[in-house]
């Protein structure tokens, strides 16, 4: 059986051979994607319909082989894995209203602008967008892929969409606006292979309840995201909230934009350092190879 990469060189995609790699893509489960799973792959319209003629075309062409069970794929996806994630949730300002004074084809334009503008600022930032609910996007950073960072990435792309749909607000389109909430922690979530991509906790809740207590353009985080992202950005403490769902008050910030610092490593060691305890051997080492160096 030839591998994935080999495939998609067959057909002249193999600039997406690293997308299907990284997701766990190989050719013993190529025919079972969809259209909606190849755009998540980030494979082009185009492209997309070339790769599903080709799937058509290997199927009538060879015997299919035996199917597998899917017991072990549904038996992970059923009891789940305990991952650190940070969520993103986006909702767009005024969406009822729009909805009653456009018309429907020119509402549509409008929402379909909001999607492809914020859905891009997500994945420039390696998250993914799980749930798209009307006006409400939901994306994950740190499932189905881990990077370093994921809450510093949640922030950027948060920060990244509220430009980028002031940036497109010209006098010829409607002016869009966002809310932005996002929260960090554990959570539940599907196996990587399941067709249906979910996280299930509380961290999902918090992001859309303090999305809710944002203004318009605002980017507002909780305590573990504001820890975690760092002082590579700037915050306003908006207190402790009370918010629908959640039994105890919630200290919320809101982001106010980058911080001045430097490098990520400046932003990361800006503020008081704790010192380091039984090291003695080791930073000796460090004085003498530093000594030597400046000899």
């Amino acid at each position: 059986m030839q591998s994935i990469r080999q495939w998609l060189e067959s057909i002249g995609l193999e600039q997406y051979a690293e997308a299907f790699e990284e997701n766990d893509v190989d050719a013993e489960i190529l025919r079972d994607l969809s259209e909606d799973d190849l755009q998540r792959l980030g494979v082009s319209l185009g492209h997309r319909k070339r790769m599903l003629r080709a799937m058509q075309a290997d199927a009538s062409t060879s015997e299919a082989s035996p199917r597998q069970e899917p017991g072990p794929i549904e038996s992970t996806t059923i009891e789940g894995e305990r991952r650190q994630v940070t969520v993103l949730f986006c909702d767009l300002v005024g969406s009822t209203a729009l909805s009653a004074r456009l018309d429907p084809e020119a509402y549509r334009a409008v929402l379909s602008r909001y999607h492809q503008t914020a859905i891009h600022a997500i994945q420039r930032f390696d998250g993914y967008a799980a749930q798209i609910q009307g006006d409400g996007i939901l994306a994950y950073f740190g499932y189905p892929l881990a990077h370093e960072g994921e809450a510093d990435r949640a922030v950027r792309a948060g920060l990244e969409i509220i430009a980028a749909l002031k940036a497109g607000n010209g006098s010829e389109s409607e002016a869009l606006r966002v809310r932005i909430g996002i929260a960090s922690g554990l959570v539940v979530v599907s196996h990587v292979l399941a067709p249906e991509k979910s996280a299930v906790g509380e961290t999902p809740n918090l992001a859309h309840r303090l999305q809710a207590a944002a203004q318009p353009d605002e980017v507002i985080v909780s305590t573990r995201t504001q820890q975690l992202a760092g002082r590579g950005f700037e915050y306003e403490d908006r207190g402790l909230l009370t918010l629908k769902g959640v039994a105890s008050l919630v200290r919320a910030y809101r982001v106010l934009g980058r911080s001045t610092a430097a490098s990520r490593f400046d932003a990361a060691m800006r503020g008081q350092l704790t010192p380091l305890i039984g090291r003695d051997q080791e930073v000796g080492l460090l004085l003498d190879r530093w000594s030597l160096s400046h000899s």
